[in-house]
């Protein structure tokens, strides 16, 4: 055995020889980012070691220990919650047959009946009544009881000595974030709202790679599960902690994702998304009980997954369509969910259209050499007047930059001549005279053409870098999402201008600058007057489906009236996607 020492939180960890570093802090709740899966090229790993008494930088996914050493620079994450803003929150209808009654069950007695019975005429119909919750009721009801009940339709979900709230939790579980809002059942409202990252990214950044790693064996497919219920869990409790609110009266629960991350979060097999015909296990599951999955929750309360449209496009655009109301519009809009996926829904005359663009995770800032998602000191917009203007979320000295910052920095590069219009950054010799002072912002990192977005002498903590290979993450994912774009519209006869609307959905849409990112063609041929934010639509669409049935048998419709187009059959995708990857 070898003792790995955690300096930051002061614990030691006693390990088998040659384990590697990555599964450690993993497994040991120390937050590694792994964006390529542990496979060495993503570079996000670096921790610092004292290793025989000698500092140095390593990555962690390939470091073996094989000797005691010291971890002097791993840390638990820190999150900066922005992808929980969502729009119009007012106004979530609720219709839930959850109630709370206040009974009086008599003792015991011969003409009584059974415990079952003397509960069912205290309460005035037949209740069905689980046999672990009959097991906790009937200790408490063998003399005349005076107790709360919460039942849903004839349900019985559970006890309680004292009245209290009736509430709910819904989920928008991202490929790379999830968001948890604690709501009143009753009056729709949301109490409080967290965020954190979906622990699964340790396993690749996006669904692909998490699907190979199901593939491997039983083992991987609880750990997939068992991950990201766990931090689920934790957000949930501490929504209920921080709104002293009892956990256990949390009688519903409502989940929605991308079609992946709805197998992977409950253990289903996903490797039929992975190959054509890219056929998930299920579009639609029947609600099931929350005990096994979520232990804090109210054991008898249903969690409802959000019905998925096909094999890419999930439960997560299900839930946009019904929060931004394109289901009953009669408008052209377009509506853009700027994420890892980058669903796309087009309503044209009554039509819903969708595809999922794969984007990738630059938007996120994953694959990016300097990337990473918006937390303090993220470098969120960048603009080039007579000098180099930047602004880190929380004001913090910039230590790298997330998917609006990169998105700005690109597209003023571009603008002021320093990229061209095929994406490689130019000679210092090609910048003109009037621009002089941009010429060294060009160098190189690591052997690669390179911009410096952020110097230390600026205040950065170090050196930040935009590279080649960076400009080219972008333009893929960028290519991805604007030929999906073009070819919805083509298969529904529209032309962008004839576009009354174009919702920007997701955190990153909230904060991208428009004229930067149309700027690059990342939604093709539209204007900034037509663009508009949606908020994180997902989180209300699943917030809706959480408070009311109607809007939950609403979400079934949806599915079966949105076309599909697969974009990596298309003959046509190709070549507009390498139309679409220029500037």
């Amino acid at each position: 055995m070898k003792k790995v020492t955690l300096q930051a939180e002061g614990r030691v960890l006693e390990v088998p020889e040659g384990s590697n570093l990555m599964k450690i802090l993993q497994k040991n709740g120390v937050a590694v980012k792994s964006p390529c899966g542990g496979k060495g090229t993503c570079k996000k790993c670096k921790v610092e070691i004292l290793d025989n008494g000698t500092s140095r930088k390593v990555l962690a996914c390939q470091t073996l220990v094989e000797t005691d050493l010291e971890v002097l620079a791993a840390s638990r994450e820190s999150f900066t919650d922005r992808k929980s803003v969502i729009h119009n929150m007012e106004d979530i209808q609720t219709d839930l047959d959850i109630r709370e009654i206040t009974l009086t069950i008599p003792a015991p007695g011969l003409e009584e009946g059974s415990d079952g019975d003397r509960l069912n005429r205290a309460a005035g119909k037949p209740l069905k009544i689980s046999p672990e919750l009959l097991a906790e009721i009937s200790g408490l009801i063998q003399e005349e009881t005076r107790m709360q009940l919460v039942t849903e339709n004839s349900r019985l979900l559970g006890a309680f000595p004292e009245p209290g709230g009736l509430y709910g939790v819904a989920v928008d579980l991202g490929t790379t974030t999830m968001v948890c809002q604690l709501a009143d059942l009753q009056t729709g409202a949301v109490l409080g709202s967290r965020a954190a990252s979906n622990p699964q990214g340790v396993h690749g950044a996006d669904v692909i790679s998490r699907i190979g790693y199901q593939m491997e064996g039983e083992e991987q497919r609880r750990e997939l599960r068992d991950r990201v219920l766990a931090e689920m869990s934790r957000l949930i409790r501490e929504l209920a902690e921080q709104q002293h609110v009892d956990p256990r009266r949390i009688f519903r629960v409502a989940i929605c994702g991308n079609t992946a991350m709805e197998h992977l979060m409950i253990g289903v097999p996903a490797a039929g998304i992975a190959r054509f015909p890219y056929s998930p296990a299920f579009r639609t599951m029947a609600p099931f009980a929350a005990a096994g999955y979520l232990p804090d929750v109210c054991p008898q309360a249903r969690i409802h997954l959000v019905p998925n449209i096909s094999g890419y496009v999930g439960g997560d655009t299900t839930s946009l369509i019904l929060a931004l109301n394109l289901d009953r519009s009669r408008s052209k809009i377009l509506a853009v969910d700027l994420g890892t996926n980058g669903e796309v829904v087009l309503l044209v005359k009554n039509r819903l259209y969708s595809c999922s663009t794969a984007a990738g995770p630059a938007f996120e800032g994953a694959s990016i050499t300097f990337g990473m998602r918006a937390e303090a000191g993220a470098i969120e917009k960048f603009e080039i007047g007579d000098r180099i203007l930047y602004h880190t979320i929380g004001d913090e000295p910039a230590v790298g930059i997330c998917g609006s910052g990169l998105i700005d920095a690109v597209a003023q590069f571009v603008i002021f001549g320093l990229i061209d219009s095929r994406g490689r950054i130019v000679s210092r010799e090609k910048v003109s005279e009037q621009k002089r002072f941009l010429a060294d912002r060009i160098g190189s990192y690591q052997g690669m053409a390179a911009l410096l977005v952020a110097s230390r002498d600026e205040g950065a903590r170090e050196d930040i870098w935009l590279t080649q290979k960076d400009i080219r993450e972008l333009q893929l994912a960028k290519g991805a999402l604007a030929a999906g774009i073009r070819i919805l519209m083509s298969e529904a006869g529209i032309r962008p201008e004839e576009l009354k609307k174009v919702l920007l959905a997701g955190a990153f849409g909230n904060y991208i600058n428009p004229w930067n990112a149309l700027a690059l063609g990342l939604i093709p041929g539209v204007t900034p007057k037509q663009l508009s934010s949606a908020g994180n639509a997902a989180a209300r669409g699943v917030l809706m489906i959480l408070c009311s049935e109607k809007q939950r048998k609403r979400s079934r419709r949806i599915i079966d009236r949105t076309d599909v187009l697969e974009l990596s059959i298309r003959r046509d995708f190709q070549e507009t996607f390498m139309k679409s990857m220029g500037f």
